[in-house]
């Protein structure tokens, strides 16, 4: 090989790796870029993601329900909202991949629900699941970012599995209507924090007469319904005869007695004991919580009128 030739293979060549060295110094800086935005996110401090992530960021993820994320504004909003619901978030990075303007990462969400969640109540429940994300930059941040993960395993973990099977979704909404309506009718206001939406309405034709109103709306009322009701009816036995559910619906057919503690001008004395029945619909939200109670009261109750209509077949 002529000196010429070997000068211009050489030329050549520390041109390669520079490039490669180039390249390699640029992937570094990507990936380093993503490791920061993940310790400022742990760390909480939000007012730092304007360091390394664009004004005009973008977000997408079919597992985030809500409205698209298409500002740094937005995104930071999305991440209270999780850190309220989770105080204790917690991401982890296990593998991470840079190609190009791209960092692909394999990480795990750790932390536990002692917040709510949109329409989801707080469970108290620890979750720990994987995730996969990838990163786009340019002019040095973070410009967009696709994330996804399996949410009916993190809601399986947190025991709210939209996975259930109908059955056991009826059998659990049955169970919570029975709990309701006892705890009702025998003045357990506890029920109410426990199994009614924040914006439960409850409303019986009696309503009109007692309260001037058609419905009682949300929990506080609805407690001091329950509250009062045990005060006025004490030795309660509420007896729940049929129980049917159809989806987000329970109804049930139910049998009431108890001993009157303030007379009212319908004859009744005190302590005198009085029976009734009715029909109630109850109907649940995502969350298994209480959001409607429509019912119906007579008396003679429904089974008292047409007992021979409601015979086990």
């Amino acid at each position: 090989m002529s000196k010429a030739a070997f000068i211009v293979v050489l030329v050549f060549v520390v041109l390669c790796v520079g490039c490669e060295s180039q390249q390699d110094s640029n992937l570094d800086a990507n990936k380093n870029l993503v490791r920061r935005f993940v310790e400022i996110s742990n760390a909480a401090e939000w007012d730092r993601l304007a360091e390394i992530v664009a004004h005009d960021f973008q977000r997408h993820s079919t597992a985030t329900a809500g409205p698209p994320v298409r500002s740094l504004d937005d995104f930071i909003a999305l991440q209270k909202s999780f850190l309220a619901a989770f105080p204790d978030q917690r991401v982890r990075l296990d593998n991470m991949i840079a190609e190009g303007d791209f960092v692909a990462i394999r990480a795990t969400y750790s932390g536990t629900q002692t917040g709510p969640m949109g329409n989801l109540p707080a469970t108290g429940e620890f979750v720990d699941g994987p995730f996969i994300a990838f990163f786009r930059l340019g002019s040095g941040k973070i410009e967009e970012l696709w994330v996804e993960w399996d949410n009916v395993a993190m809601l399986t973990q947190l025991g709210l599995s939209p996975g259930m099977r109908q059955d056991d979704a009826d059998a659990k909404r049955k169970q919570l209507a029975v709990k309701f309506l006892h705890g009702i009718y025998t003045g357990d206001s506890s029920v109410v924090d426990k199994i009614a939406a924040p914006d439960i309405v409850v409303s019986y034709p009696i309503f009109g007469e007692v309260f001037k109103l058609p419905a009682i709306r949300g929990r506080e009322a609805v407690r001091d319904f329950a509250a009062g009701f045990g005060k006025r009816w004490v030795d309660a036995v509420v007896t729940v005869r049929h129980v049917m559910a159809d989806g987000d619906a329970v109804v049930l057919i139910w049998e009431f007695q108890a001993r009157s503690t303030n007379p009212d001008n319908l004859g009744e004395t005190k302590y005198s004991r009085k029976a009734w029945g009715g029909v109630t619909i109850y109907r649940f939200n995502e969350a298994d919580q209480i959001i409607l109670e429509l019912g119906e009261e007579s008396t003679p109750g429904p089974l008292a009128r047409v007992p021979a209509a409601f015979d086990e077949k």
